[in-house]
């Protein structure tokens, strides 16, 4: 290589790369977008907290305690089942009925006719 030629670029360090692909999840739509950067944290979180009741309690015992078959005083390891339990409680049901919520929503706005604001005027407007 001569000392007129420029070389490659330096690779991108991970973390860098990480940051770069997380800033630029803006562009999606909303639904995407909340997907990426609630949804999928939340996602892993939970995974990793059923990983380790399975681990610790038995992947029965897990499944059990999350979806509210088995009292988590019954587990094997009680401190790990009651997290474990509470986000089979909510999390589960509220990730599903968000993403339920926002497709009827989407379904249904995209099909109105008239704003709501017309259907519904303000009552400070009369």
């Amino acid at each position: 290589m001569d000392d007129d030629e420029v070389g490659p670029p330096p690779k991108e360090r991970a973390p860098a790369a990480v940051r770069r692909w997380w800033r630029s999840q803006g562009h999606r739509e909303a639904f995407g977008v909340w997907i990426i950067r609630t949804a999928a944290p939340l996602l892993i979180a939970f995974a990793l907290l059923y990983v380790a009741g399975g681990l610790f309690l038995g992947w029965a015992a897990a499944f059990d305690v999350t979806t509210g078959i088995k009292s988590p005083s019954e587990a094997s390891f009680p401190p790990l089942a009651y997290p474990l339990a509470v986000a089979g409680w909510l999390f589960a049901p509220g990730l599903s009925g968000a993403v339920a919520g926002y497709i009827v929503t989407n379904a249904i706005s995209t099909r109105r006719k008239r704003s709501l604001t017309k259907i519904f005027p303000d009552r400070d407007s009369e």
